[in-house]
């Protein structure tokens, strides 16, 4: 009985038997779940509803894998207030939201209103830690988050003697803001296809811009915050890699190339929140694989 269970749900039991004068009783132990895991028969996730077990819905597996993490995005970034946030930056939010929502009540909303609706204030209206990488005012942003509110971007071709970078400034501004000058370069120097290979006369560009906007957001909802290192894109004629502290917690050929049944979490759950408000990210964790396939067939 005991391999027969572990088989089809991973989990081990205890098996104790137990005369009586009726006969022999057998006493099956059960453990509780661990926190951040689930139950699976045959590698599906089950709930209980009523008297029946059904398959998981997403947004339970999603509230069970983020029970482990302590998401940095949304604690409160303390002894701040919405006068440390950049009036550029905000600016530049209420466009860009205004734009993907086609509402351009998002041009003239009251700040605050707006904030928590994005998911940048804490319950007490204290601008979280997402809200002040994005929106704070860069010395409040180096003082309260040191070298993880930077993002760099360095281009280089070696074969023309070209180098290009974003100047340590710009590098220094609120994250919407340089995410939104990471992408404009990425742009400049994303080439043909035609132009890199002969093999491929396409005038199609190297890089899907939706797909690097997903890689770039996915950088930052997954970095581990207790890494003090910043995040970094080098491009060159011929790659584009982008870094973060962070390791990937699921096996990476499977869900680039396979329906993978077990989403990996978001280390920093309201900034992924944040990001997909902004439609920079997708709401689904099928991202990579959607990246992968459409990178994939610009080269099939």
């Amino acid at each position: 009985i005991k391999t027969k269970i572990y088989q089809c749900t991973g989990q081990h039991i205890e098996i104790d038997y137990v005369n009586t004068h009726s006969g022999k009783v057998i006493v099956i132990s059960i453990p509780s779940r661990h926190t951040g895991q689930y139950f699976e028969f045959y590698e599906v996730p089950l709930m209980r509803k009523d008297d029946h077990l059904i398959p998981m819905d997403k947004s339970t597996i999603k509230k069970i894998l983020n029970e482990t993490n302590k998401d940095r995005s949304s604690q409160a970034c303390e002894w701040t207030t919405i006068d440390d946030l950049d009036e550029w930056a905000i600016s530049l939010l209420r466009s860009k939201k205004a734009e993907i929502s086609r509402d351009t009540s998002y041009l003239i909303s009251e700040t605050k209103t707006l904030l928590n609706q994005l998911s940048l204030l804490t319950e007490q209206w204290v601008p979280n830690n997402t809200c002040i990488l994005f929106l704070g005012k860069q010395e409040v942003a180096e003082r309260k988050l040191p070298a993880i509110s930077r993002f760099s971007w360095l281009y280089v071709d070696e074969k023309n003697g070209i180098e290009d970078r974003l100047t340590a400034e710009q590098q220094r501004s609120p994250l919407i803001v340089t995410i939104s000058l990471i992408i404009e370069k990425i742009q400049k120097y994303n080439l043909p296809l035609e132009d890199i290979s002969l093999f491929r006369p396409d005038p199609q560009l190297q890089y899907d811009e939706k797909a690097v906007e997903e890689l770039i957001a996915n950088s930052l909802a997954h970095r581990d915050w207790t890494i003090a290192i910043h995040n970094e894109v080098r491009q060159t004629p011929r790659s584009l890699t982008i870094t973060n502290s962070w390791t990937f917690d699921n096996d990476l050929e499977k869900v680039l190339k396979y329906s993978h049944p077990n989403p990996t979490p978001y280390r920093n759950q309201t900034m992924a929140d944040f990001l997909s408000k902004m439609n920079l990210m997708e709401n689904e964790r099928r991202w990579l694989q959607k990246v992968y396939k459409l990178q994939l067939s610009k080269w099939v």
